[in-house]
């Protein structure tokens, strides 16, 4: 029988609860921006962020004189990404989900940092699986951060375009 204890952080070793932590702050912190910078979701009563258009406004600068250390994130995250669980006759499944034609660099990370995210979230990184299982899901954390961090990087010229139009 499993018990449910006040956090999903309790049950996890120190290291990955330390991972989860800081990724939780990086990606709250990031959705905090985008919405603060008016990248939110059109047609909704609830303010979610616009993670499409801020994607499509990085776009450019996105792998262009990128760190190293994005780099080796982006081929972590891009050769191996995550999976998207499913209810597939009422069980929970994994589904490969390929990256869409046409679909931008930017876009295609950003909507793997998300799926991470969700994962995460609902429990389903750091849960069952092995050392084998733990070593990926602490991989694709630790590079979804790094990719999180890189496109957030951008947001500051874009901050900067944003605060001296509104001042004119």
């Amino acid at each position: 029988m499993i018990r449910p204890r006040h956090s999903l952080l309790g049950y996890l070793p120190p290291r990955e609860a330390a991972l989860a932590t800081e990724f939780f702050g990086a990606f709250a912190l990031a959705e905090y921006s985008l919405k603060t910078l008016g990248y939110i979701r059109q047609g909704r009563e609830d303010a979610q962020a616009d993670w499409s258009t801020y994607a499509r406004t990085i776009q450019k600068g996105f792998r262009e004189a990128a760190p190293r250390q994005f780099e080796r994130a982006w081929e972590a995250l891009t050769q191996h990404p995550p999976r998207k669980q499913v209810s597939v006759a009422g069980r929970l499944a994994w589904k490969d989900t390929p990256r869409p034609a046409g679909m931008s660099d930017a876009a295609w990370g950003l909507l793997l940092v998300r799926r991470i995210r969700n994962n995460l979230f609902h429990g389903a990184k750091f849960t069952l699986g092995g050392s084998d299982q733990f070593r990926r899901d602490r991989d694709l954390i630790s590079a979804a951060l790094a990719v999180l961090d890189h496109a957030m990087r951008l947001a500051r010229p874009v901050a900067r375009r944003t605060r001296s139009n509104t001042a004119a």
